[in-house]
């Protein structure tokens, strides 16, 4: 069974849903729409260490993983 590598968007998506929460706004779906009027929003600079910390680690068990079934 093969697996998918855990998702850098869904990391970045999360984060930059906090940060807008953070400062009260709403979060803007559209990501079109939240370049031109939210740019803040763009959540890769709000991803924390700890966050980064577990995203390698997944990565580094998903590629071992993947290893493994060759």
């Amino acid at each position: 069974m093969k697996s998918s590598p855990p998702s850098l968007q869904d990391l970045i998506e999360r984060a930059g849903r906090r940060y807008a929460a953070s400062i009260g706004e709403e979060y803007i779906e559209d990501p079109f729409r939240r370049m031109r009027e939210a740019p803040h929003q763009g959540g890769y600079a709000h991803i924390t260490p700890e966050e980064w910390a577990a995203y390698d680690q997944a990565m580094a068990d998903w590629q071992a993983r993947r290893r493994e079934v060759k």
